[in-house]
């Protein structure tokens, strides 16, 4: 599905990522997708949600998106009850200790 999605995006039909940015954001990182992977990243800050919350902030330390770390850090002291438990434990220790 990502190989389709991807091939897709490339031959330039934008919309193919919709709401697929985070898996597609994966696939992309694996295969050294330079420009899907930016592409997906640009749409992190609109589908930022406490769903996702905890994977985004880590590809945004990861990748230097300071901007966007902030929002979420933000997110998740404002909806932390939102935020399924585990997925909040699995956040790697410096980023949870930035956070709270």
């Amino acid at each position: 599905m990502a190989v389709n999605i991807s091939l897709d995006f490339l031959n330039g039909k934008d919309d193919a990522i919709k709401n697929k940015e985070l898996q597609l954001y994966h696939f992309a990182e694996k295969y050294s997708l330079r420009d899907l992977k930016n592409v997906c990243c640009k749409k992190f800050d609109e589908i930022l949600c406490p769903k996702n919350v905890c994977e985004i902030i880590q590809i945004a330390y990861a990748n230097y998106f300071e901007e966007l770390k902030l929002k979420c850090i933000e997110m998740i002291r404002s909806n932390t009850e939102e935020i399924d438990e585990s997925e909040l434990k699995d956040v790697p220790k410096e980023i949870y200790t930035e956070i709270f």
